[in-house]
């Protein structure tokens, strides 16, 4: 089954999950939270399987709504391929984002194909440790979640939340 048609079926038991792991609590001055993807890719991805992830990734820019704005594109690096920073406003967005159908699709499509992938978020607050805790209890949400997925990779199910809150495939 096609990984988005596969998210949108599973957004029921997402919701529930999402809701599992607990309110996050508003602030009245939310940071901004932009989080990155880099991925290399395996020797032997289909490109053409890479050129639809990279696809689906600009999509999640253009049609999750608590994006503010994105980039798509190549790593410049020499050690990634592809890189994606997307910025939301807070805590409850970020999990929004986390969760939403596509994003599992592009996780469920995506990882699979990566050699290398890194996670990065960066957080503009005064309060950088409360930011890393609250992150990674949303990140170690979404890795849950990810553990009950079928067909979910299982470099994905390996991985684990660091104390920084970065998601690391082991």
């Amino acid at each position: 089954m096609h990984a988005t048609k596969l998210a949108l079926r599973l957004f029921p038991v997402l919701a529930a999950a999402a809701l599992a792991s607990g309110p996050v609590a508003a602030q009245d001055d939310e940071p901004r939270i932009f989080h990155t993807i880099r991925l290399e890719a395996r020797d032997d991805a289909d490109p053409t399987e890479v050129a639809r992830v990279v696809g689906m990734m600009k999509q999640m820019g253009e049609t999750i709504d608590v994006v503010e704005d994105y980039i798509v594109g190549a790593d410049l690096s020499g050690e990634f391929d592809v890189s994606a920073t997307f910025i939301v406003r807070g805590y409850d967005d970020f999990r929004t984002y986390l969760f939403d159908p596509l994003h599992i699709a592009v996780d469920m499509a995506g990882i699979p194909l990566a050699k290398n992938l890194e996670l990065l978020d960066i957080v503009d607050t005064p309060n950088p440790q409360e930011a890393a805790a609250r992150l990674a209890a949303i990140h170690q949400s979404a890795l849950r979640l990810s553990k009950v997925l079928p067909n979910f990779s299982s470099r994905s199910v390996n991985s684990e939340v660091r104390t920084d809150g970065q998601r690391q495939l082991s």
